[in-house]
């Protein structure tokens, strides 16, 4: 967060009356927009400053080399975001899986404890690198957020000038660590109890004056991380028998993929705030769990995954 709050005493000291007054801000919220749109607040955002490249000339004759500058860029922004701008994240995250609209334009809004805005980070034209889903773990009490990271070709601070952001003070809903529930056909999950992000990240790369462009095209650059989960002991004996025909036995063509599916649940367990399709999962590992005596870790990798949300 260091950078955007550069950024912003950047913007604050702006001559107008309001960022005079606003010198003596020390926290507040902050709140992403996307598209013209307030998609909710964020626990944390860092990133979009601006970036020179360093060039150094040789020399000779022992003389130190010459730098100077050569094109600018900007430091990818990085957030940390609460359930609520889940819809406007996963349209994103599909529009950049299909290459249907991949670039957003957007805003992170800084704004003080009476919900009036201190200042606004602008960004045009972002791609977006990665999204992640909360690691999950039946014994945490901790909120699970939502990471993003985008590309943008440029930004700019500009001043909020007060403007009151009240009407978007309503609280965040809540998305607790601990309340899912996994469905693999074949393997018992009730007794998993940890399970590790759920990913996807693209490159992308630098073009002329700040623009950047896809190298996802055909998928050759994307990644979908492999998952890991935590099984007690006791119920690992399904896995090892999956773990044995796929791998042991060789029975692992594509037919022969599972589709899995993750339920994301409200605190009263059973509303089911999102569904997380898991496709062509596959077993490739069974080890000890260093950190318990009485789990196992199972290793599944994922070659891809579809979010649906309540209500759609």
């Amino acid at each position: 967060m260091k950078q955007l709050l550069l950024l912003v005493l950047l913007c604050l000291t702006l001559p107008t009356a309001h960022a005079q007054k606003s010198r003596d801000l020390s926290s507040g919220r902050i709140g992403l927009e996307i598209e013209g749109q307030f998609v909710g607040w964020v626990k944390s955002a860092d990133g979009g400053g601006p970036v020179a490249d360093v060039v150094q000339e040789k020399a000779g004759g022992g003389q130190a080399p010459k730098k100077h500058l050569a094109g600018v860029h900007y430091d990818p922004i990085h957030v940390e975001c609460y359930i609520d701008a889940l819809p406007a994240l996963a349209e994103w995250l599909r529009d950049t899986k299909t290459q249907g609209k991949p670039r957003r334009n957007g805003a992170l809004i800084v704004a003080d404890f009476n919900y009036k805005a201190v200042t606004r980070l602008e960004f045009q034209n972002a791609l977006l690198t990665e999204f992640s889903l909360p690691a999950l773990d039946a014994t945490s009490k901790e909120a699970g957020l939502i990471s993003v990271t985008f590309q943008p070709e440029n930004t700019r601070p500009v001043d909020g000038k007060g403007a009151s952001t009240a009407a978007l003070s309503g609280k965040t809903k809540a998305l607790l660590a601990n309340n899912f529930r996994l469905t693999i056909p074949g393997v018992d999950c009730s007794r998993v109890s940890k399970i590790s992000a759920i990913t996807y990240r693209q490159k992308v790369a630098a073009g002329g004056a700040g623009a950047y462009r896809e190298l996802s095209q055909g998928g050759q650059l994307v990644e979908i991380p492999d998952l890991t989960l935590a099984v007690a002991e006791s119920a690992a004996g399904p896995f090892a028998s999956w773990l044995q025909d796929f791998v042991v036995k060789g029975n692992n063509t594509d037919s022969q993929e599972r589709e899995g599916k993750l339920e994301l649940l409200a605190p009263d367990l059973k509303e089911v705030l999102l569904t997380i399709n898991l496709k062509h999962l596959g077993i490739y590992r069974i080890a000890d769990d260093k950190t318990s005596t009485t789990s196992q870790l199972v290793q599944l990798y994922l070659e891809d995954f579809e979010l649906i949300l309540a209500g759609k």
